[in-house]
């Protein structure tokens, strides 16, 4: 029934908007905010896509995982399906002596290799995603459809390699530890896990060049994963689409913290990744993703927040994260973790800001991009197609805000607009219609259209799809994660009998990545002495918007909570061997790596670090 609705919604607009303007405009989705799709996604699916990309300079397609496992009847593959056709060659794994040989193996796939769906349990589910243990993990095309984590990947690697012109993202030719289309050693990332992977000489295009060394040792996740890629004996194809000719080169508009992701992640990577063991440093691995996915995306909540009162763009070394309480009690401490859920409440108004604000951007891009006038400007339609959003988005807030020369003529057509919008929507909705026609209320029409369209639209679902893409950038549900969720009792007032609440956290693998990221000075040396407790808390609050010892702004917290806060974050520091400190000073107060640093790494330049993730 919702499905027909919608559909007869939409109909409605498309007589009067035409089919193209709608289907522009009616999507969550605005890569002028954000370039990911804005829609749940797995994160863990994430990293074999991009090492894909980074290998092979281009999205991932169609491989050849369910028809070399599956069942010719059926359309997906089970991790038995899977344990079958490995045990058939005695080369690998020679089983005939066990009679439960069959089913241990898979137990191990299930363990180590391969995610069911919904993560259920047992041999007869289909698989769903592969996790990243080793390079040949992206010969696996899991999930089957790249389109299921909605974008993200394309959106790492722009933030990893930061392009400054262009819309697609090219095989780097200058020193970078984040090129693309090169041999494994060649990248910061890729070398991390290409242990026992041969490709000597020049970068290839051809698969053949990958060669397994037989003689290296592997963990066990590590030599299943890679018997599985040699089971199917290709990587995936490239990817096909109408206007794909590369993987776009779009920024988030929060481009000062996409920059504080690829600073902080290569100089992880570049000190530490060689002598972490490769069980810790996975979980650390998607630490560093999640963090910089999230913080990236709530700084571009908050720029185009602060877009919409002024139509201008902040300069990036303006650009603030949105302040939120962290609950270093992980939940197990109730009075912090509703201060991080009332706090975080300030996300949940924004977000229910975004759908109306982002199709008025919607909007104004298709307007303007259309007027013949500004369609000739060559330097106005290159910010269009700019890596980072804010050039154009400065272009749009002076049309949208009256300054720009064509900002009335747009205007008018806006207008005109809505007035055969409210005339196809009489006797259908008035609200609507009387929304459309009431210039009093809102003389802009741009914000009159917007509002009605979303409405039309269904604004509860967009709710839904940011919320749950910003829990699937703070990784919830993981042992990685930046964020935990609980649905509790909804206010008296409201229409719904439940909703859900968020609090910031910070698990251990967050605590490890962020420690020795800022035993970094510069990302270029390690600090001298380490680096003092009080300083973290700042790098904290000033880098990430990570409230641990003060309120956050706006926000009354007590004095109490604040110190039982910082205490619990004391002692979690230290239970992990990163905090040190002979008296209860302040200043006596260090943290240290647990780690030894990369011998060479103080001694690089730009070049990436060759190194590999070793045993377990």
């Amino acid at each position: 029934m919702a499905d027909r609705v919608l559909s007869q919604e939409r109909k409605l607009v498309e007589d009067v908007l035409t089919p193209t303007l709608t289907a522009a405009i009616w999507t969550r989705n605005c890569e002028f905010f954000f370039p990911a799709v804005q829609q749940d996604f797995q994160l863990g699916a994430v990293l074999p896509i991009v090492l894909y990309a980074f290998r092979w300079g281009r999205r991932r397609g169609l491989g050849r995982f369910v028809k070399t496992f599956a069942k010719p009847e059926a359309k997906q593959a089970t991790v038995s399906d899977v344990a079958q056709v490995l045990v058939s060659s005695k080369e690998w794994f020679d089983v005939s002596k066990s009679p439960a040989g069959n089913q241990i193996l898979a137990d191990l796939l299930l363990a180590y290799c391969l995610q069911n769906k919904k993560k259920e349990q047992g041999h007869q589910e289909k698989v769903l995603r592969v996790y990243c243990t080793h390079y040949y993990s992206t010969w696996l095309d899991l999930p089957q459809k790249a389109s299921d984590v909605r974008l993200v990947p394309e959106t790492v690697l722009a933030m990893l390699v930061q392009p400054d012109q262009g819309r697609w993202l090219k095989a780097s030719t200058k020193k970078s530890h984040f090129p693309m289309a090169v041999n494994a050693k060649e990248n910061c990332l890729l070398s991390l896990f290409s242990q026992g992977v041969d490709q000597d000489g020049a970068f290839s295009s051809n698969a053949t060049g990958d060669r397994f060394d037989e003689s290296a040792t592997l963990g066990i996740d590590q030599l299943l994963v890679t018997r599985i890629a040699q089971a199917i004996g290709e990587p995936p194809s490239k990817g096909v689409a109408a206007d794909d000719t590369g993987i776009p080169s779009r920024l988030p508009l929060g481009l000062k913290h996409s920059r504080f992701f690829r600073e902080d992640f290569s100089a992880f990577l570049g000190f530490f990744a060689e002598s972490i063991p490769r069980l810790a440093l996975l979980p650390m691995i998607e630490a560093a993703l999640s963090i910089g996915l999230a913080t990236s995306w709530l700084a571009s909540v908050q720029e185009i927040l602060s877009w919409e009162r002024s139509g201008c763009v902040k300069l990036v070394t303006e650009q603030e994260p949105l302040p939120l309480f962290v609950d270093c009690s992980n939940g197990t401490e109730s009075g912090l973790r509703l201060i991080s859920e009332e706090t975080s409440d300030a996300l949940d108004r924004a977000i229910g800001r975004l759908p109306a604000l982002l199709m008025c951007v919607r909007l104004l891009d298709q307007q303007t991009a259309s007027d013949r006038k500004l369609r000739s400007d060559e330097k106005l339609m290159g910010a269009r197609n700019a890596p980072w959003p804010g050039g154009w988005l400065n272009v749009l807030g002076d049309v949208l805000h009256g300054r720009s020369e064509r900002s009335d003529s747009i205007f008018d057509r806006v207008d005109e607009l809505c007035s055969r919008l409210a005339e196809t929507l009489t006797g259908h909705n008035e609200e609507w219609v009387e929304i459309l026609r009431n210039q009093q209320m809102q003389e802009n029409p741009f914000w009159r259209l917007s509002e009605v369209l979303c409405q039309m639209r269904g604004t509860r679902g967009f709710h839904t799809d940011y919320a749950s893409f910003f829990e699937s950038c703070a990784n919830v549900g993981s042992q990685s994660a930046l964020c935990v969720s609980r649905r509790v009792k909804a206010a008296a007032r409201s229409n719904r009998l439940t909703r859900v609440v968020r609090s910031i956290v910070l698990t251990d693998p967050v605590l490890d990545y962020l420690v020795h990221r800022h035993l970094l000075k510069n990302g270029k040396k390690l600090r001298q002495g380490g680096l003092s407790y009080s300083e973290f808390l700042r790098i904290l609050r000033e880098r990430y918007g990570f409230f641990v010892d003060k309120a956050p702004p706006g926000a009354e917290v007590s004095a109490e909570l604040l110190k039982r806060n910082g205490d619990i974050l004391e002692r979690r520091l230290r239970d992990l061997g990163l905090l040190v400190g002979v008296n209860d000073a302040e200043s006596m107060k260090r943290l240290r790596a647990r780690f030894e640093v990369n011998p060479a790494a103080e001694e690089r330049d730009d070049q990436p670090a060759a190194t590999a993730l070793g045993g377990v």
